[in-house]
This record gives structure tokens, sequence and C-alpha cells, in this order.
């Protein structure tokens, strides 16, 4: 997770430029997926898919640009839209090769 977000912030594009959105979207996506990954053996999946989706908003609005708030949230949102059903997936799939 830790290298998923210096990679992130390191190759943003510049203030003025269209692509920061989408940047800051697939880098909140990212993290949103790393973090339920890796909470969800700690705690139940919806309740690792909130506590992801927080934590990906928050630390991308302190270390990237609060003024991005909108593309962030859409991102940590989208990266929990797809991570919940993958990690459900192979939930299913660890227990039923108990």
């Amino acid at each position: 997770v830790a290298g998923w977000f210096a990679f992130s912030a390191l190759v943003q594009p510049g203030a003025e430029d269209p692509v920061r959105a989408v940047s800051q979207s697939l880098a909140s996506a990212g993290l949103a997926f790393l973090l339920v990954n890796a909470l969800w053996q700690h705690m139940p999946l919806k309740r690792a898919c909130l506590v992801g989706a927080i934590a990906a908003c928050g630390l991308n609005l302190l270390a990237l640009s609060p003024d991005s708030w909108l593309a962030i949230a859409i991102g940590s949102v989208a990266g929990v839209l797809v991570g919940y059903p993958v990690i459900q997936r192979i939930d299913r799939l660890i227990a039923s090769r108990r």
C-alpha cells in the first residue's frame, strides 16, 4: 500500500494538466482496493470496504490535493466497488479449499 501510494503521488501531472483528476482517481481507486485487501482478513468485508474507502480518501486528500476532492472520492468508491466482489470471490475460493 505504501509503495502504491508513493508511486501515485510521484507521477502526478502538473496542477493545470487535465489528466490530473483521472490520475488522482486511479491512485485513490488503487489505494482503496489495496486497503480493502489488507483489512478483510482482520474484519468483516463490508466493514473493510468502508474503512478502506474512508482511509484512501483521507490519505489522498492529505497528500495529493484537497482541491480535487471529488475525483479522489470517486476513485476511492470505485476501488471499493471493484474490490468487494473480487475479494468476496477470493474468500469463497479459499473457503472451498479448506
